[in-house]
This record gives C-alpha cells, sequence and structure tokens, in this order.
C-alpha cells in the first residue's frame, strides 16, 4: 500500500474488518448468479449493521470475483484483516450455502460451516450466519443491532427474487456506460414487480427511488418537484420498515441536492444509524459539510471514513475527491500526496495532469500541465474553468475551449450552472457579444431559479457569487453589490478557494479598484483565512496533517 492509504489503514480497527467476496455459484447456469451475489450481499449488509465490525462495501470486492491473488493479497489491498468466502447453490426449494472465514495474515480459517436449508428460511440463514461472523471477531452485539440482522426484508419470496434481479441490474451501472438506460429501464421493471407481489416490501421502494434518481434528475432540476418523487418512495419505504439505511440515506442525497443542509445531514446520520459502514452515506456528508456549509474539517473527516470502507474500481474517484477537499481548505501538499496516489492506482497520466493543474498557483503555469494531458489524450478537454482567470490574450482559446464545453454538455444533458457567464466572456473578447450576452443572461435566469427554488448551488452560496460577479462585468454595479453583500451574510465559514476566486476573477475587474467592492474582498479574505486555521488546528490534532 502506498503512503496515504497505509495511513488510511491506521485510522480503522484493523482486527474487527472484514471483506466478503463474491460467492461462487454451485449452479451451471449463469442466469442464477445473481441469487449467489444476493446471498452474498445480504450477509454483507447485515454485518455493516454492526458498528464494532468494520465492513467493505460490496463495489470493494466485485473486482475479486475471480481472484487471481491470494486471501493474503487481497486482504491487504483492502486493508482488513478477515475474509468471509462462501459457495451458495439453489435447487428447487432447498438451498445450500457453504462460508469460510479466513484470518489472512496467517491465512489461518477461523470457523466454516454448511447450511442446507429449505428456501423458506433464507433469512434466518443470512443472520445466522452474519452473527456467527461477529461472535468469532469478538464483537458484542446490541439488542438493537440484533434487531436490525434478524429483521426480515419480506415475507413473499417471489418479492424478494424480482428485488435481487433488480439490484443486480443497478450493480451492473458503470460511468459512461451506454447500456445503462437500458438496466436502468430493465431494473425498474424488476422493482415494480417486487412490489406488485409485495406492496410493503420497503426495499423495492428504495430501489424504485434510486432509478428515479438516476433517471430524471437534470430534466426536472428546475421543477418545483424536484426530486419529490424519490423522497415520496424513501418516505413510503420508511412507512414499512423506518430502520432502512438506504431510504434515509436516499432522502438525505435529495435534500443536499435541494440545498437543504439540515435535513441532509440529520437523514444521513440517520443513515449511517442503522448501517455504520455505509460509505456512500460518509461521502455524501463530505460534500453537504463542503458544499453547503463550507466546513472542510468535518468534510475531509467523513471522506476519510468513506474511503476506509471503499475499495471499488473508482476508489481513485474518491482519492481525487479527497485531495479536492483538501485543495480547496488551502492545503495544496496534501491534494497532490491523494492526486499521486490516486495515479497509483489508474496510472493516467493525461488525469493526473488534469486534475493537478488547478494546483498551480499562477493560472498559465496551471494550463501548461493542463495541456500536457490534452496532449497524451487528444479525447480529453482542457477544463475551461483554467481559462476563466487567463488575461484576454488567450481570448481564442478560451472561446475553442468554450464551444468544446457547451457541446460536451449538450450531449450529456446537462446544464452548466457554474460557467454560462465565463462561457459570456470567452465569447464577448473575441466580439461575439451578441451571444455572450445570451449565456450571461441565462447565467442569471438559473442562478435566479436556483436562488427562488433553494437549490443546493445557492445554499452553497455560489449562485450569489455569480450573480455578483455577472452583474459586476455588465456594468449594473449596484445589483452586484447585492449579491455579494448577500454570499458574505449568508456563509459563516468560507472555504480557503474563495480567495483565488475573488482575487482573480476577470468579470469583477470592472469594479476591482472600487472602495466597496475591496471591502467585500477583503472580508472573504480574512474569514477564508480564519477558517484554513481553524481546518488547520482539527486536522493536526487528528493526525491528517
Amino acid at each position: 500500500l502506498h503512503y496515504p492509504l497505509r495511513r488510511q489503514r491506521q485510522m480503522c480497527i484493523r482486527d474487527r474488518s472484514i471483506a466478503v467476496l463474491p460467492f461462487k455459484s454451485f449452479s451451471d447456469d449463469i442466469e442464477k448468479q445473481y441469487l449467489a451475489d444476493g446471498m452474498m450481499d445480504a450477509i454483507l449488509l447485515n454485518l455493516s449493521k454492526i458498528e464494532d465490525i468494520r465492513v467493505m462495501s460490496r463495489t470493494s470486492v466485485e473486482i475479486y470475483r475471480n481472484p487471481l491473488k491470494s486471501v493474503s493479497e487481497i486482504a491487504e489491498e483492502l486493508g482488513v484483516e478477515y475474509i468471509l468466502e462462501g459457495s451458495f447453490q439453489k435447487y428447487g426449494n432447498s438451498v445450500r450455502l457453504i462460508v469460510q472465514l479466513i484470518r489472512a495474515r496467517e491465512d489461518y480459517h477461523v470457523w466454516s460451516n454448511e447450511y442446507d436449508r429449505d428456501w423458506n428460511d433464507i433469512f434466518s440463514v443470512q443472520s445466522e450466519v452474519a452473527k456467527a461472523i461477529a461472535g468469532e471477531l469478538h464483537v458484542v452485539i446490541t439488542p438493537e443491532e440484533s434487531m436490525l440482522v434478524d429483521k426480515i426484508p419480506t415475507l413473499n419470496l417471489t418479492a424478494y427474487d424480482f428485488y435481487q434481479k433488480g439490484t443486480e441490474q443497478l450493480a451492473m451501472i458503470k460511468k459512461n456506460n451506454p447500456d445503462n438506460k437500458t438496466l436502468l429501464d430493465r431494473a425498474e421493471g424488476y422493482f415494480k414487480e417486487a412490489i406488485r407481489h409485495d406492496s410493503s416490501f420497503a426495499r423495492a421502494y428504495t430501489g424504485l427511488a434510486e432509478v428515479w434518481y438516476r433517471k430524471h434528475y437534470w430534466a426536472t432540476y428546475l421543477s418545483s418537484g424536484f426530486l419529490d418523487t424519490v423522497i415520496v418512495l424513501c418516505n413510503k419505504a420508511l412507512s414499512f420498515d423506518n430502520n432502512l439505511s438506504e431510504a434515509y440515506r436516499g432522502k438525505g442525497i435529495c435534500y443536499y441536492n435541494r440545498g437543504s443542509t439540515e435535513e441532509a445531514i440529520l437523514e444521513l446520520k440517520n443513515a449511517l444509524k442503522y448501517n455504520p459502514n455505509d460509505y456512500l452515506s460518509y461521502s455524501f456528508l463530505a460534500n453537504i459539510y463542503t458544499d453547503l456549509d463550507n466546513d472542510f474539517a468535518e468534510g475531509i473527516m467523513n471522506m476519510h471514513k468513506a474511503i476506509i470502507r471503499y475499495r471499488g474500481t473508482e476508489l481513485s474517484d474518491y482519492l481525487e475527491r479527497l485531495a479536492g477537499l483538501y485543495r480547496g481548505a488551502g492545503f495544496p501538499e496534501k491534494a497532490e500526496e491523494y492526486f499521486k496516489e490516486a495515479f497509483s492506482l489508474h496510472r493516467d497520466s493525461a488525469r493526473y495532469y488534469e486534475y493537478v493543474a488547478p494546483l498551480e498557483p499562477d493560472p498559465e503555469d496551471a494550463l501548461r500541465v493542463a495541456k500536457r494531458a490534452e496532449k497524451l489524450d487528444p479525447k480529453r478537454v482542457v477544463n475551461f474553468d483554467l481559462y476563466s482567470f487567463l488575461p484576454s490574450s488567450y481570448c481564442n482559446e478560451a472561446y475553442e475551449c468554450a464551444q468544446k464545453a457547451i457541446e460536451q454538455a449538450k450531449s450529456q444533458g446537462i446544464l452548466s450552472l457554474w460557467f454560462y457567464h465565463r462561457f459570456g466572456l470567452a465569447y464577448w473578447r473575441v466580439g461575439r457579444k451578441k451571444e455572450a450576452m445570451e449565456f450571461f443572461r441565462m447565467q442569471i435566469r438559473y442562478d435566479e431559479e436556483s436562488i427562488r427554488l433553494n437549490r443546493y448551488k445557492a445554499e452553497w452560496g455560489g449562485s450569489y457569487y455569480d450573480l455578483a460577479a455577472t452583474y459586476a462585468f455588465l456594468g449594473e454595479n449596484e445589483k452586484a453589490y447585492q449579491y455579494l453583500e448577500e454570499f458574505n451574510r449568508r456563509k459563516e465559514k468560507i472555504g480557503y478557494f474563495w480567495i483565488d476566486l475573488i482575487t482573480k476573477d476577470p468579470l469583477f475587474d470592472p469594479i476591482r479598484d472600487v472602495a466597496r467592492f475591496q471591502t467585500m474582498e477583503n472580508e472573504i479574505i480574512y474569514r477564508a483565512r480564519a477558517e484554513h486555521e481553524r481546518v488547520r488546528k482539527i486536522l493536526q490534532e487528528q493526525g491528517m496533517l
């Protein structure tokens, strides 16, 4: 393990950590593999409900479905002390499950058992295995945890079968996969069938909620009912099972996207109450604390908690996100450390240069580093944001990059909420002022709507800042001051990155020498530096710096 990940392991209870590897299916029918996966997933989920055990996520172990490495090597890579292996078969109404618990460092088989049961007893087997493992790890299960582990999700096994098929479709979804829409449609069909067979099956409603979120997010972003359907489905699930972690997490994610900070934190903490190993909840808490509350200390600590529970194929993404948090908090050396760690996993030099470019204090140096990425991978587009702070001598390059970024956003069906005014600046500088004005108007319209609807960009403060910058460039100074004052009023904590933003932003150049603007700018700088020192002290106390 490289240094940062090795330090992650020091932050956890190593001798109570476990990874459940994908179970083998005895069946020759490949279509029956989902049953073995469902059994593995259920045992993993039951273990995750026990606070004193650190459990790696399912996505972390997927790459070891057909392992070429030894158990000790896998455990070392995952940062765990124990490995659970298993095999499963369903034949008629009977099932056979064989499991073995291995203490990885000594390659020692601590415990094993074989279960031959009736399919109707499947849930009791799942809880039995989880409790047996907890016993072998010398963990005391609280009465509340025991109740969660023993809970039966549905009495209808046909509904459970459809639910397992639906979750398997979701597990197959990958980033930039052209088949994702087909997989989502199939998952939706399976979850609806599960509900048709058992209308009180809580987990089927959360599965349907995830499908709806993935399918309709951007299409409904500016509607007054944004994500209402997801919240309704999660509440429906909770009406049947009020201890369901994924339902609380689903609501927390929705409230985060709607800019409701307190509600989002409350729901995600509820999710962790019932599943203290839910890395996704830790990950979204990191987002909420940094994006909505500008509390980088809490954000960084929660991101670390997510990473020690996740070693999946997107681990490099998570490390890059952690690096971004350190960068935003004003610790570029730590950021570079984790960007290098991410590079050691993905080995993509172009990607590395793209991510470390913003660490350069000089905008022209940042662009030169980013261009190395584009040279190594012609399909990779230089991050348009890098052009936002360059002098007008780069106007033609900025204009070309803006066009690429606009087309990319259109092809992905997303709104460029953070960039319309910067597209406008790029178009303005090459003399295309009519089109530039349209981009400025789009920025104003979307940010005013974000404020009216309290979307997370507004709660974060970005909408107020971008409106101030846009109006400053357009010469509507009173509106610029009004929104900048509102930004200062609303944000108790200010991330260190705001210093670079406001001191270099060319959109504020028309009023940069005005005393009223300078007073507001100095207030932002002072508060950002004070917050940076607060974060430094906390992270040093936690051994993270």
